[in-house]
């Protein structure tokens, strides 16, 4: 989730920087910024041992548009990409981010409560992206002189959007999480990114928005830090849970061994005890059958032997 929002991030420099409505160094900052999250995922996705086939799938794909990036990038720069066509590019892959995280809930073996648990995250994550897909909307109806029908039908599936995101959260997820995100989302910064997102819900096609470019973005970029900050809560939770039943497992892993190894000593301790007690039988037969054969049975033969007998 780091990862998908630095590039919600970037794509709202790139937005601003294509719309005349932000700087070259803002967009190089963020590109910076993704970087550095890119070169994390890079290494922890490296040392798994095993990924599942759909949620592989998506790692190629994230893996393909990272290495288009650099082609993008210029693109913004020299200004020869469209609005549309760059969120497009960046929607695709941060859904693929998304998609890994559910592929990953869906692995054989995983366990039902730490599965909901991961979907209950990603629903977050989803949550997260209508968000900031609504805010490069409306960045690009500010730049054009208003929505569309169809950017407006844009914004408005953004609200939806993340109205069932958080839905599918609140019900995988334990109770604590929503109390989070709402406890998060009650606050001034918060409450202003939902007054002006009413106030430009309200404004209707083909007419100027009130709301300035600079106070959206602030306003936005608020709401999407106060998002990220329950996403990490949330990842920390999961990954201690991941944490807990992965030690669970190696701690019934070892018992069970060691159950294996102490059922073996103890076979072993067996046989050499019964094995001592026939050799021991063993060799008083063999003491006796000699006796009898050198000694008793040649006293028989000699005694048989005298006149008389």
């Amino acid at each position: 989730s780091e990862l998908a929002n630095r590039l919600q991030r970037e794509r709202a420099a790139a937005t601003a920087l294509i719309s005349e409505q932000g700087d070259a160094e803002a967009f190089r900052l963020r590109t910076t910024a993704t970087d550095k999250s890119i070169a994390g995922f890079r290494s922890r996705t490296k040392g798994l041992s095993s990924v599942p086939g759909s949620a592989q799938g998506a790692l190629d794909r994230i893996e393909r548009f990272i290495e288009e990036m650099p082609g993008l990038r210029a693109q913004v720069r020299s200004g020869s990409s469209t609005v549309s066509a760059l969120a497009f590019g960046y929607r695709i892959v941060i859904a693929d981010l998304n998609s890994y995280r559910d592929g990953i809930a869906q692995a054989d073996g995983v366990d039902a409560d730490i599965a909901d648990r991961i979907r209950a995250a990603a629903a977050l994550s989803e949550a997260a992206e209508h968000t900031a897909q609504q805010q490069v909307t409306v960045m690009r109806a500010q730049a054009a002189g208003g929505f569309t029908t169809a950017s407006q039908r844009t914004f408005d599936a953004g609200r939806m959007g993340y109205t069932e995101s958080t839905g599918v959260m609140f019900d995988l997820g334990p109770g604590e999480w929503r109390t989070w995100l709402e406890r998060t989302l009650s606050g001034a910064k918060a409450l202003e990114a939902r007054r002006l997102e009413d106030e430009i819900g309200r404004t209707g096609t083909g007419k100027d928005l009130t709301v300035s470019p600079e106070e959206w973005q602030k306003a936005a970029d608020d709401r999407q830090e106060l998002l990220r900050s329950v996403e990490k809560r949330v990842d920390a939770a999961v990954l201690a849970q991941v944490s807990d039943a992965r030690t669970t497992l190696i701690w019934t892993a070892g018992a069970e061994v060691a159950l294996v190894v102490l059922t073996l000593v103890g076979v072993v301790v067996v046989a050499i005890r019964l094995g001592r007690v026939m050799i021991r039988r063993l060799r008083d037969l063999r003491n006796a059958a000699h006796e009898v054969a050198h000694s008793g049975l040649p006293a028989v033969m000699n005694e048989l032997s005298q006149p008389g007998a």
